[in-house]
């Protein structure tokens, strides 16, 4: 696990970062690798509610100069327009600068798989890819506390079902269930978890609080070893 100062979108100290990270060794074999930003809903990235552009714009550029194929995606929240997401967040402009898919999990068909009892719809985006790379976000979160890595793989659930999950386990203790038995089933695939908490959020996260600048990159194999 690496734990970093950086205090600002700085592109060239946010590549270093990950140039430091050890992924061509991690990603040997590997080579369609999905990106699974924190991309909650339309937010511009000064609100601090979805990862950064220009931490998504230095993976991506250090994995093309690695020769791999990279697809870009996240399943947004609720009913709101992927479109008008991949636009507020800036993804659409990182996509479109590196001639690289942007895909909604929504689309794209699921495969429903099991742990723990709990059948999970997971995007087939997922299950294309080689390996994933987790790019997550440092918030509180008003029901769970805190979210971070772990969480940000809630995201590969489309659409509505999310809700479905809120619903039917709707303490903490429940739904950290739910979260923990999908990271069992997905965490072989995840090659590193990358955290964006340069500017993180603190009070009513993951959409409401107030933007702090918490100056910290972090990375991990492990998105347990990285939320602790």
């Amino acid at each position: 696990t690496k734990i970093e100062k950086i205090e600002s979108y700085d592109f060239d100290k946010i590549y270093k970062f990950i140039e430091n990270l050890g992924l061509e060794e991690i990603l040997i074999g590997k080579q369609k690798i999905l990106l699974k930003p924190n991309l909650l809903g339309a937010f511009v990235p000064e609100k601090a509610v979805t990862t950064h552009p220009v931490i998504v714009d230095a993976i991506i550029t250090y994995l093309k100069k690695i020769g791999k194929e990279i697809v870009l995606g996240d399943g947004p929240g609720g009913s709101v327009s992927a479109t008008l997401v991949w636009q507020k967040t800036g993804m659409k402009q990182i996509a479109e600068k590196h001639q690289i898919s942007l895909v909604n999990f929504k689309k794209g068909g699921i495969t429903l798989k099991k742990s723990n009892g709990i059948e999970f719809p997971i995007t087939n985006y997922f299950f294309d890819a080689d390996a994933v790379i987790n790019l997550c976000k440092y918030k509180t979160h008003s029901l769970m506390s805190y979210t971070g890595a772990v969480k940000n793989f809630y995201g590969l659930i489309p659409g509505l079902k999310k809700s479905d999950f809120h619903k039917s386990h709707p303490d903490h203790n429940l739904f950290a269930t739910v979260l923990t038995s999908l990271y069992d089933l997905i965490k072989d695939k995840v090659a590193i978890n990358i955290m964006d908490g340069i500017i993180g959020m603190e009070g009513e996260g993951p959409s409401a609080g107030d933007p702090r600048n918490f100056g910290v990159m972090f990375a991990s194999r492990s998105a347990s070893a990285l939320d602790y």
